[in-house]
């Protein structure tokens, strides 16, 4: 069986640059499909940051993330 390798966690001010480009306005995904791909990923959201803005939702969204498993796997294969 294969292991698979942690990926370091991301500083905070790189998961924010990445929250920027994904929910951004004009280009970015559409509050339904950042749901979807969060959900994809395995990476959970609280229900009350689905009132926030795109941008904090998916900061916060991949901050507790980070926090809970300790790795950034899950965001990275996400956003890559």
């Amino acid at each position: 069986m294969t292991k698979t390798k942690l990926k370091k966690c991301l500083t905070p001010n790189v998961l924010e640059m990445i929250s920027n480009i994904i929910g951004d306005t004009n280009e970015g995904l559409t509050g339904t499909e950042i749901g979807r791909l969060l959900g994809q990923a395995y990476i959970d959201e609280k229900e009350e940051d689905k009132k926030i803005t795109k941008r904090k939702r998916l900061f916060n969204a991949f901050a507790n993330f980070q926090n809970k498993e300790k790795c950034s796997n899950n965001i990275l294969n996400w956003y890559c």
